[in-house]
Formats: structure tokens, sequence, C-alpha cells
């Protein structure tokens, strides 16, 4: 009952979280909020430049693609949410995923490997938060890959996340919160916790 009132006082207060493309005008706040999730993710792959070590590419990871995509971090992240529908809610939880990812070092994020991650990401943030979502094929059409190649980062990423797609309320505030203060920013190193991220629910 308590988690429950949590999320309506939650969403009661930043409706802009659950809009949709196409509505008008576009919150500003939504906006904002894709370019603020692009621009942390721009930056620690600024930050991964060089660090990389041969040994941890000697085996292509299954998110890097064959070259840099020419479309822009943000301007991808803009396009997904445009022709995907999802909710800026759904981008910021699918954000925290890569990040749960980062901060457990089972994923590395470059030029290379961001932009899958961040399409597979949405895509089971919307399995798991939308109450309506395009399949597979038209995800994948819409982030430039086969619907095979997205199949199976999606098996991929699921593996990696232990299959836990819930993000607890609390940590969506605090990422919010950063978000909205121009601060968001990938978690340097894992929380302290017996096996299970903090912020997912069972």
């Amino acid at each position: 009952m308590e988690e429950a009132c949590l999320q309506r006082s939650f969403f009661a207060q930043h409706t802009w979280l659950v809009c949709q493309p196409g509505q008008q005008p576009t919150p500003a706040s939504a906006l904002r909020a894709l370019e603020g999730i692009a621009n942390a993710l721009s930056a620690q792959i600024e930050a991964n430049v060089g660090e990389v070590s041969r040994d941890a590419l000697a085996a292509k990871p299954p998110f890097e693609g064959n070259s840099i995509p020419s479309i822009s971090l943000k301007d991808y992240a803009i396009r997904i949410w445009n022709y995907t529908k999802v909710s800026p809610l759904c981008m910021l939880v699918a954000y925290t995923y890569v990040d749960f990812l980062f901060a457990r070092k089972r994923c590395h994020i470059t030029r290379l490997t961001s932009h899958r991650l961040l399409l597979t990401a949405v895509l089971l943030a919307a399995k798991c938060y939308e109450d309506t979502i395009y399949n597979n094929i038209y995800f994948a059409k819409v982030g430039g890959i086969t619907s095979a190649e997205l199949n199976m980062l999606e098996v991929e990423m699921l593996k990696l996340l232990d299959f836990r797609l819930l993000v607890d309320v609390e940590d969506l505030q605090k990422r919010l919160l950063l978000l909205e203060q121009g601060q968001l920013a990938m978690c340097k190193e894992a929380p302290e916790a017996s096996g299970v991220h903090i912020c997912y629910g069972v």
C-alpha cells in the first residue's frame, strides 16, 4: 500500500514523465530529459576513450557495431522516443538498465556500443512499463539494425540484468532529481549489495 501511494505521488508530481510523442505542445521537460540521458551516456563514452583494454576487446562484445553510427546519441534517443511512442519514464528506466550494467562492469559504453545498448534497454523497459508497444521488428527498423540482431541483444541484456527489470521508485526519484539538475552521471562502481543491485525489485 505504501509503495503504491509513493508511486501515485511520484507520477502526480511529474506528469510529463508519462507523456507520449505527438502531444501538443511537447513538454519541454521531456526533451530536456532525453538530452540529459544522452549527455550522461556521451560523457561516459568520452571518459572511456582509450581505457578499454585490448584484452577486453579480444572477443567482439555483443552490443558492438561494425562502425560508429553517423547519428548522434541525442538524436538517436529522440528518434527512438518519437517513433516507438514510449514515455520519458521508459527512457529513464532504460538509462537505469545501462547504468546498472556499467556499474557492474558487464558492458563497455563506447561509440560502437552505446546506440545498441540504448535501443535494447528501451525495448526491455517498454515491455516492462508500457501498456502497449510495437514489436521487435518495428523497434529494429527504428534502431537501424535487423530484427534477428535485436532479438539476440534483447536476450543478452536480459541475462546481464539477471532478468530483473523493475526499478525502485525511490531510485527513479533520485535519478530524476539529478536529471532535472543537469547532474545525471553513470555510477562509477556498483553499490554494496549481496549480489543484487539495490535499485531492482524481485
